[in-house]
């Protein structure tokens, strides 16, 4: 598994760090051959949505949530092509065994979820009222 302080494996594809090969696909889907696809990019090159859609499934969590938790510190909307908050709310989806197997990732991921909520907030107090101001709310 992977060290906070040892991108290495970043270089590295989920079949190589699991050590498995899953062959291919038995299924004939989109989501299914996709997953199947992912798990030999790096994961240095995986982008938002692929990640959220590996997440969503379950596959190579523990890998996966260090990578999603570190672009989500940048940015907890992150969406790519999907909607604003797409990765966070997979995290966020993610069952609580992951958690239970990797207490080290709560305190990362609760800086997250309060970011989000500032932002949150700082939109609500700030930007909503003076948009207001300036149109009367049109």
């Amino acid at each position: 598994m992977p060290t906070m302080t040892n991108t290495d494996h970043l270089h590295r594809t989920l079949t190589d760090l699991e050590g498995k090969d899953w062959g291919p696909p038995t299924y004939d889907s989109h989501l299914v051959t996709e997953c199947h696809r992912l798990r030999h990019v790096p994961l240095k090159d995986l982008g938002v949505e692929d990640l959220g859609t590996l997440i969503g499934q379950e596959i190579g969590l523990p890998y996966l949530i260090p990578v999603a938790i570190d672009i989500l510190r940048e940015d907890p909307w992150a969406g790519g092509d999907m909607y604003p908050g797409h990765l966070l709310k997979r995290v966020v989806e993610v069952p609580a065994s992951y958690w239970t197997e990797h207490p080290e990732m709560i305190p990362r991921f609760q800086s997250v979820l309060d970011e989000a909520e500032k932002r949150w907030h700082f939109y609500q107090k700030e930007i909503l009222p003076a948009w207001s101001r300036v149109f009367g709310g049109a």
